[in-house]
Order: C-alpha cells, then structure tokens, then sequence
C-alpha cells in the first residue's frame, strides 16, 4: 500500500496513556475482517493491508509456534483446535479449548455441554491422563471438592498429632 493510499484513509484520535495515537479502519483485501490499525504502521512500505491471519503468521506458519498448547493462568492446559475438528464448537474465546475437556469429549464422541465438569481425580490440573479425568456434573463436582478439602485437612491433623510426642 503506497503513501499515497494511506492519505486517504481519515485519521481518528485515540487517547490512549496520556498521549494521542492516530488510527484508522482497514478493511483486510482477503477474508474482508475490518480493524483498527496505527497511522505509523500504514505508512509504512511494506504495510499490505492483510490481517495477521490472512498474512501466513499465525500458527503453524509463525516463527514463535509452540504447538498450539499452552498453560493458562490457572494452570489448566488449552490446545489450539482446527475448524475442520468436529469439537472445534468447544473453543472458548480466546481461539483454544480445555485439554482435559476436549480429551473427555473425544473419548465420548461429542462436545461437551456447559454445565458438564471434567474433574482431576488427584487435583493436578495438568495432569490429563484419561484415567485421572472424570465427567461430572456442577453439584457432584462441588461435593467432590468439598471431600477432598476435608480430607486434606484431616490428613494434616492426623500428620500434626503423630508429630508431637
């Protein structure tokens, strides 16, 4: 996209930190997906227009690809599903689906309902073998919880009472 094109686009300000930042709207030339894009980033020689999809540097064709799994911030493993992938309706926002949920939809044949929990038999929230993984519903998964934070509990009182003479 020449200099000359990106004079034409009208330039909105956007405060963003204190100080102003000119965007506009562009609309990618390949799947039509309109987007907020800086004024800097426009005028630049090699600027084409295309979404970072539509451009070859998403998955699998970006250099940083880790293998489209990840731990989120609450320690549960995501994986990046395919569209063709009959549980890809499983995703969640933001592009990935629960390891320990997609493992359990697959081994019973459909996508799982929201209010079906897969529960971590031991409580590691990484661990996704088929045989630490249970499919619940929301009541008895929080009795489960309940148990096993009573049973914890215990446990360190029984460890506390043999400690002492």
């Amino acid at each position: 996209m020449a200099i000359s094109d990106a004079e034409k686009y009208t330039f909105i300000q956007d405060r963003i930190k204190g100080y102003i930042r000119y965007k506009t709207k562009v609309t990618c030339p390949e799947c039509k997906k309109t987007r907020w894009v800086l004024r800097t980033n426009i005028i630049k020689q090699n600027f084409t227009g295309l979404c970072q999809r539509c451009n070859g540097r998403s998955g699998e064709d970006n250099g940083s690809w880790k293998g489209g799994r990840r731990k989120n911030e609450f320690g549960y493993i995501e994986i990046n599903v395919k569209k063709e992938d009959p549980l890809f309706c499983m995703m969640r926002k933001n592009g990935y689906v629960l390891e320990h949920r997609y493992k359990v939809a697959k081994k019973i044949g459909r996508p799982l309902k929201d209010h079906e929990i897969v529960h971590h038999l031991n409580g590691i929230k990484d661990d996704n073998r088929d045989e630490n993984l249970e499919l619940v519903g929301r009541t008895k998964h929080l009795w489960i919880t309940k148990m096993q934070i009573r049973i914890r509990q215990l446990e360190s009182q029984v460890k506390k009472l043999e400690g002492t003479p």
